[in-house]
């Protein structure tokens, strides 16, 4: 008499790399902040996306619609026409698919579900890049600078997506993820140079820290803003300059990351502009839908410094040890 046994097939588990576990939960936080900050009570108000004046209430879409340009402009225009007719369930829907990647990526244990999370996630963070930022300005001289916050948000959201499903090495990922950042920051700084993007001059400058000032900041954050902003308007020259300088810092400690001081210039410069130049992405005035791009840059800091440093102090501690 022969005894069949029934074997049960474990659902497979998710052996993860520490950095790329930690760069996983970092991005759960990310949607779930996105999600909690969708569902504010001023986001639900159809004319948060319709055609108003901006004197009545800030227009998200139709300042992006106006600051867009090409098949991104279409794109945009399309979306608005949709939020408009149900703005409940278009923005409820999309609070709901946030929340579900934020909880999917932080709990989730089955190989499987967690790819098809991090592909719903490259692909929504793709169309809202398309569809909610216009692309961020690419397609126009105004607005492609990164204290205009180009290229926007969403992008980020799709890198990390992609780091998450790439099967790369990860030292090669983050010598990719140190170049890119060295790009970004070098053509930011090149593009804050031009003319035509206005920096030079005084209302150049005032647009940076003049909205900020008016973004529902406590006192003891905006005034600061206040005086440095007019300080930059008496002299626009010497703060652009300062600005520039910013950001070829901020590439050359990427550079030299090696060092744990450099780390600490970096997160202090994406600091100081998500605080002077981002008012914290907007979330004090209850009219944001993400956190801004500083947090996502600091992020992608932290996936390629930490290494470095790791790798640092193995070499310290293999050395001290064959002295002694």
């Amino acid at each position: 008499m022969s005894t069949k046994v029934a074997l049960v097939r474990e659902p497979r588990r998710v052996a993860m790399h520490p950095k790329m576990r930690a760069l996983r939960l970092w991005l759960a936080w990310l949607w779930l902040a996105d999600a909690v900050l969708e569902a504010m009570p001023g986001v639900w108000s159809k004319a948060f996306y319709g055609h108003l004046p901006h004197t009545l209430m800030p227009s998200m879409l139709t300042e992006t619609l106006e600051s867009s340009h090409g098949v991104f402009r279409v794109a945009v225009a399309m979306m608005q026409s949709l939020w408009n007719r149900a703005p409940y369930a278009a923005n409820g829907s999309l609070v709901c698919v946030e929340l579900l990647l934020a909880l999917s990526l932080g709990f989730s244990t089955s190989c499987r579900l967690t790819r098809t999370t991090l592909w719903v996630s490259f692909v929504l963070s793709v169309a809202i890049w398309v569809f909610g930022e216009g692309g961020g300005g690419l397609l126009s001289l105004q607005g492609t600078t990164y204290y205009a916050a180009f290229p926007g948000g969403a992008p980020f959201y799709a890198i990390l997506s992609y780091l998450l499903l790439s099967k790369k090495p990860v030292a090669m990922l983050q010598q990719g993820v140190a170049w890119l950042l060295i790009a970004y920051f070098g053509s930011m700084a090149v593009l804050q140079m031009l003319p035509g993007t206005g920096y030079w001059t005084v209302v150049g400058q005032q647009n940076i820290y003049g909205n900020t000032v008016y973004s529902s900041l406590p006192t003891i954050l905006s005034n600061p803003i206040a005086a440095y902003g007019e300080w930059a308007g008496l002299h626009p020259v010497f703060a652009n300059v300062l600005l520039i300088l910013l950001l070829l810092l901020a590439g050359g400690c990427v550079l030299y990351r090696r060092r744990i001081f450099s780390f600490y210039i970096f997160a202090a410069i994406l600091l100081w502009t998500w605080w002077f130049a981002f008012a914290f992405g907007g979330i004090f005035t209850g009219l944001s839908t993400d956190v801004g791009t500083p947090p996502l840059l600091f992020i992608l800091g932290l996936f390629i410094w930490r290494g470095e440093l790791l790798k640092s102090e193995h070499h310290s501690a293999q050395s001290t040890k064959a002295k002694g």
